[in-house]
């Protein structure tokens, strides 16, 4: 009965996108409570900036494996082949799949071994005990990427089939896993408990998707590499937007690298507000975006431009409609609704005021969109494009930031580097594993 209804076709854009966000309104507000628990537990402390900091590295090779792992490109691709050959789709999947699973194991581990060198580099203001710390945690999460490829891979072929629910779950089982990482790892292991639990969050990511993959009979087909098409398409497609979002990536690993110079807890304030004001958009901007993709692709496959911007418009404007007035009330309710969801513990009211001032001066990136329909249509240029002007400005604000850092402006500085907050992180954040 449940594998029954996790296999249900939903092929109205609205009514997945209702699905989609109704999933991530809860997994968002799992998200929140798993920010509670941790400022609860551990305040804006150097240990959160040690957790958050050691999110980078596994990051960013995320990222990296999302060239052949990205559902905006993997999806194109599926409906066409399924459409013109049986299995042909099939063996598209298996190569991606197989692919993947040799580069994640050497790009994996060739990371593990020199980690430790590359944590001075990203947090050069941390202590020798503190690099050791995120050394050892990075090395945990390394685990996460590799879970977190696989299953990108396979909620392409859930998406592309409009299965949306199996899909919708994956976010909310990665923040049970954290969450529990943090109740039952973190007293036995300490921090590195945390670490832990984003491993199990990714585990769950992939293993929910497994049964009902098995249930629809799809098989990915593993073959030669050489004798399947559209690897290279795959790969080519996803270039660009691997791209885009590793320059998004940099300036998070700059931001890092200057947050650990400031003040204990810096990196944990960005990081807080961040995940708050990202609410609206993971509950109705990506939903409705993942929702139409694929309706979106069919049209561009069938060259029914009417359908396509008619689609595309109403989706827009369905997003501006609730998007929109909600970012101007989280500006103006910013300290009740960041007291509100973190102020608990040891999350002081100094740790409040900081971050509702980092959630203000953030608190318009609702307003920013992302070109994702022009996968659709294989424009590869236009992803990169769109990202080269924000991440001009976000380095032009960074002279500013390390002015009022090394000058001792105290909050002042954490605010500054806070400024970034609108051009530096992606739209779509690998914390929300498989918005991608």
């Amino acid at each position: 009965m449940v594998l029954r209804l996790l296999q249900k076709e939903i092929p109205s854009i609205h009514g997945a996108a209702f699905l989609i966000g109704a999933a991530g309104l809860l997994s968002r507000l799992l998200g929140v409570f798993r920010d509670r628990l941790l400022a609860s537990q551990f305040g804006a402390s150097r240990t959160l900036d040690v957790y958050y900091a050691s999110f980078q590295i596994p990051d960013f090779v995320f990222t990296v494996f999302l060239v052949g792992a990205a559902s905006a490109a993997i999806i194109p691709l599926f409906l066409k082949f399924s459409a013109e050959e049986r299995g042909k789709a099939e063996k598209l999947i298996g190569g991606l799949l197989s692919v993947f699973s040799v580069g994640a194991v050497v790009i994996a581990g060739g990371v593990a071994v020199f980690a430790s060198t590359l944590v001075t580099f990203i947090a050069p203001g941390f202590s020798p005990a503190e690099h050791e710390l995120m050394t050892r945690m990075t090395r945990i999460m390394m685990i996460s990427p590799v879970f977190l490829g696989f299953s990108n891979i396979i909620a392409a072929v859930m998406q592309a089939r409009r299965q949306f629910l199996v899909f919708a779950l994956t976010a909310i089982v990665y923040n049970i896993g954290i969450i529990l990482g943090i109740l039952f790892f973190v007293p036995i292991m300490g921090a590195r408990g945390l670490a832990w639990g984003v491993v199990l969050g990714a585990a769950l990511h992939l293993a929910i998707q497994i049964p009902v993959l098995w249930r629809v009979k799809f098989w990915p087909i593993f073959t030669s590499w050489s004798r399947i098409q559209g690897l290279s398409e795959v790969f080519m497609l996803s270039l660009p937007r691997v791209f885009a979002l590793s320059l998004n990536q940099v300036m998070m690993l700059i931001l890092v690298a200057l947050g650990s110079l400031l003040a204990a807890g810096s990196i944990a304030i960005f990081q807080f507000s961040n995940n708050l004001r990202y609410l609206p958009i993971g509950i109705f901007g990506v939903s409705y975006a993942i929702a139409a993709f694929p309706k979106l692709t069919e049209a561009a496959l069938k060259k029914s431009g009417k359908e396509f911007s008619g689609d595309l418009n109403a989706m827009v404007e369905t997003i501006l409609f609730w998007v929109v007035p909600l970012a101007f009330l989280t500006v103006v309710l910013r300290a009740h609704i960041v007291r509100l969801g973190l102020g608990a513990g040891y999350f002081s009211w100094g740790d409040t005021r900081l971050t509702a001032g980092v959630f203000f001066l953030g608190g318009y990136a609702p307003y920013r969109g992302g070109p994702r329909h022009s996968f659709d249509r294989h424009d590869y240029r236009s992803p990169v494009a769109a990202f080269y002007p924000r991440l001009l400005r976000a380095w032009q604000h960074s002279a500013s930031i390390c002015r009022f850092a090394f000058d001792g402006a105290g909050g002042c500085g954490i605010r500054s580097f806070s400024t970034l907050a609108f051009y530096g992180p992606p739209l779509e954040r690998p914390v929300d594993r498989g918005f991608s």
